[in-house]
């Protein structure tokens, strides 16, 4: 397991120490269809969705502040079954996690896929990319190359990410509000949207979060903690590394390559940082995860991340901001980014769940190295009581088994599914 772990990790500092190139989109460019990835384009969705006889459709979506983001529609199930009409259909956006992309939502084929599962069953499904993953590597002023583009963790996701993905569905379908899935980052993302965005709260009619992480506070995935008690995550700042685990085709086709030849490899690694069931994940299936995933994030994300895991005031936890430090300036006298320049304080702010007034669903598992039970907890005892909708503790589950577990679709999913068709009609009915 170690040795898989350095590897793994030996290849993350190789593969973000290169700087990525892409010309900058000018905003008079942008279409609604997705961009041209450039060097990146190798594994796209349509070479997931289309052969299997779904409807797939790209379209870019520009956040306030500059950046392009791929969202993908399937608004409709396997045709010729289905038509491709969608007035009146409910609406469902789904939210990926850290290092990941839309297509964990497709990856596990028609049946045992929820993106898949949820179009034949008559919703609208849509699957945005956050910025800087494989499918959002655009902005109308910023290259990749530019450290500039890379300034961003997943407040600026929740700030800036969701709420224009959100606006841009509803806008399309006319839709007055949808339903939200996240898996883990996408709860993350979700959570703090939510808390601190009443207009955007309104937009979402239940919010089902699968394997959400808020409070890191025992977390016991050891490479994870490991990062964040030897403080990797400001080696890399110090180094001026920008840019973490990037999807490659030369670092895909070696996971892919490896995960073939050796999968024993591959479920070492995910079961260091994340854990797995290894009964409850195909193998075989494996270079194809590993062709989209890892999928790319900024260094300021993951530390961002870190920070959460060091976060431990008075053993109380805190679901808080980026903390950009109090110090105003550098070891030589020029100015950087500080909390009180950012936030009017030396204190970090931090999202208050309690102002939370959508349903909220939580799905965890009880094996799950990154949501430990006792975070859970906290985060259902922070949440205001009138506004969880249902609690479903899958004691066998693992942090990946909610997109890549081949049971999901029957211990998982049908719930889901219902709470989407419940929430949804209820908003119909009060319309």
């Amino acid at each position: 397991m170690n040795v898989a772990w350095l590897l793994l990790w030996a290849a993350a500092i190789s593969t973000s120490a290169i700087n990525a190139q892409a010309d900058v989109v000018p905003s008079s460019s942008i279409t609604g269809s997705a961009q041209d990835n450039g060097p990146f384009e190798f594994a796209t969705m349509a070479e997931l969705v289309l052969p299997e006889g779904y409807p797939l459709e790209e379209h870019t979506v520009e956040t306030k502040d500059g950046y392009l983001l791929s969202v993908y529609r399937m608004r409709a199930g396997r045709l010729p079954d289905h038509k491709l009409q969608h007035a009146d259909k409910p609406v469902v956006l789904l939210q990926h996690a850290l290092l990941d992309c839309s297509a964990s939502w497709v990856n596990n084929g028609p049946e045992a896929s929820l993106g898949y599962i949820l179009a034949d069953a008559g919703f609208d499904v849509w699957m945005p990319n956050v910025r800087g993953n494989t499918f959002s590597r655009k902005h109308t002023h910023w290259s990749p190359s530019d450290q500039e583009f890379w300034a961003f963790s997943w407040d600026e996701m929740a700030a800036y990410d969701l709420p224009a993905s959100i606006d841009f569905i509803l806008a399309a379908t006319g839709a007055a509000s949808l339903g939200y899935v996240g898996h883990s980052q996408g709860t993350t993302m979700g959570f703090a949207a939510l808390s601190s965005q009443p207009d955007l709260a309104q937009k979402v009619n239940v919010a089902i979060m699968l394997a959400p992480v808020t409070f890191l506070g025992h977390i016991t995935s050891q490479p994870v903690e490991a990062m964040a008690r030897m403080q990797t995550d400001r080696m890399f700042e110090k180094l001026g590394t920008k840019e973490f685990l990037p999807q490659r085709r030369a670092a895909s086709d070696l996971y892919g390559r490896m995960c073939s030849e050796t999968p024993t490899f591959c479920l070492q690694a995910i079961e260091a940082i994340c854990g797995y069931n290894d009964a409850n994940i195909n193998s075989t299936r494996l270079p194809l995860y590993l062709t989209y995933t890892p999928a790319g994030t900024s260094v300021q994300n993951m530390v961002h991340w870190a920070q959460g895991v060091r976060r431990k005031v008075d053993d109380t936890p805190k679901f808080a901001k980026y903390d950009y430090g109090k110090d105003c300036f550098d070891t030589f006298g020029s100015a950087r980014p500080c909390n009180q320049d950012m936030y009017g304080s030396e204190e970090v702010p931090v999202y208050n769940l309690k102002d939370i007034r959508t349903p909220v669903a939580i799905f965890s598992g009880g094996e799950d190295l990154l949501s430990d039970s006792r975070d859970i907890n906290a985060l259902t005892d922070a949440l205001p009581k009138d506004y969880i909708a249902q609690v479903l503790i899958e004691q066998s589950y693992e942090h990946l088994d909610f997109v890549w577990g081949m049971d999901a679709h029957i211990l998982i999913y049908p719930s889901v599914k219902r709470l989407l068709t419940q929430y949804s009609n209820q908003t119909v009915a009060q319309q």
